[in-house]
């Protein structure tokens, strides 16, 4: 009995057979290699991606640098100092004539004939424009300016009259021409009937615009080059970016009527630059002075200084009450007006130092039109009409 038990006992915690064991094996082996060969899968998937997103970035390299190499950088223009240039005369100039072959014209500068309707029927002879070769080119194809608009309309008397002017009205209005023909009007009465010498007369310039930048004044450059034309009336673009000398000769060669330029060359050509003793350009006869956008020009450091001091030089050669007549041109004009003394911006105080006392205040929005006499509030008057046009 004890035998037979310890046989049994033996048999049933004898280890499994090699064949049995063998398919267990197999089994557990066999789990794990599919296991493994999916992640392996799972690995080549993620790794051709990565491949192909690199791929891909690399034929975009491959495309930007032929497109640089295709379209090689040109090299920059140098002055006579060899220092990089950013625009010369004869750049400035292309855009200008650029500019006067558009097709269409600037809707700042010049009117359209659907805009003119319900300003009170003036004509440019009303509004004291008479002379026949600027009224020919304001009603020509090129301008399509008919009749004034409204910002002209109160703007040009006063001016044609010799009055100081502050201009204020909203960007597309045709504010240009608003201080461009009665200045030229101006200029041409005065060669005409003989009121200033015959050494005034060939004295240059006789009316300066100050503009806060390059595009600006290359844009009234154009109008005035059109407005002007058959007149004997000449305009010259002097800008910053452009060589001093180069500029320097060519207002001497061409003496022109107008100078138009910006804050900072403005006033190298009067003051002159470290080391002159004087300015190259003479005001002596100057007549006119504008000064477009000039809450930008008086409001911002980097024009505030140039269009001071310019201001500041044409008071010592013209007294405050003197001949010299000053527009200030800006949309924001009237906002200026209604700032309190103190405050961050240009107040009445500020305006009133550069306009002579009685200066004329033409005031436009879009549906209001609007002047009135600057200085005391004894002589301000105001005269408002309704206008239906759509003045731009």
């Amino acid at each position: 009995a004890y035998f037979t038990l310890h046989s049994h006992q033996k048999r049933s915690m004898s280890p499994p057979s090699s064949s049995s064991s063998s398919s267990l094996a197999s089994g557990i082996f066999s789990d794990r290699s599919s296991s493994n060969e999916a992640r392996g899968g799972n690995r080549q998937k993620q790794r051709d991606g990565r491949s192909s997103i690199r791929d891909m970035a690399n034929d975009e390299s491959k495309n930007r640098s032929n497109k640089r190499k295709k379209e090689p950088r040109s090299k920059p223009l140098l002055d006579e100092n060899g220092k990089e240039m950013y625009l010369t005369l004869e750049q400035a100039e292309k855009i200008i004539e650029g500019i006067l072959r558009s097709s269409s014209p600037s809707d700042d500068s010049m009117n359209n004939e659907d805009d003119v309707e319900g300003i009170g029927g003036n004509e440019w002879q009303d509004i004291g424009i008479t002379n026949p070769l600027l009224l020919s080119n304001l009603q020509s194809s090129t301008m399509s300016c008919p009749t004034p608009l409204a910002v002209q309309d109160k703007a040009c008397p006063p001016i044609v009259s010799g009055n100081d002017v502050l201009i204020s009205t909203h960007t597309g209005s045709g504010k240009t021409l608003a201080f461009l023909a009665p200045i030229a009007q101006t200029l041409l009465m005065n060669q005409d009937g003989g009121a200033t010498s015959s050494s005034s007369n060939m004295a240059y310039p006789k009316a300066i615009v100050v503009a806060p930048g390059r595009e600006l004044a290359s844009q009234i450059v154009s109008v005035a080059q059109t407005l002007f034309e058959g007149t004997g009336l000449s305009v010259s673009l002097a800008i910053g970016g452009t060589p001093y000398s180069r500029n320097v000769e060519r207002l001497r060669k061409r003496k022109p009527d107008l100078v138009v330029g910006t804050p900072g060359r403005i006033a190298e050509l009067i003051i002159g630059r470290p080391g002159d003793k004087s300015g190259k350009l003479k005001i002596s006869a100057l007549q006119a002075i504008v000064l477009d956008e000039f809450d930008a020009l008086l409001q911002y450091d980097a024009h505030k200084e140039p269009t001071v001091a310019i201001m500041q030089a044409l008071d010592r050669q013209h007294s405050k009450g003197g001949s010299l007549q000053r527009v200030l041109c800006s949309a924001t004009a009237s906002d200026m007006m209604e700032n309190e003394e103190g405050k961050k911006g240009i107040s009445t105080t500020n305006i009133e130092d550069y306009l002579r006392p009685g200066y004329a205040h033409a005031s436009v929005d879009e549906s209001d039109l609007l002047v009135t006499s600057g200085g005391s509030s004894s002589d301000s008057s105001t005269q408002s009409t309704k206008s239906s046009s759509a003045i731009r």
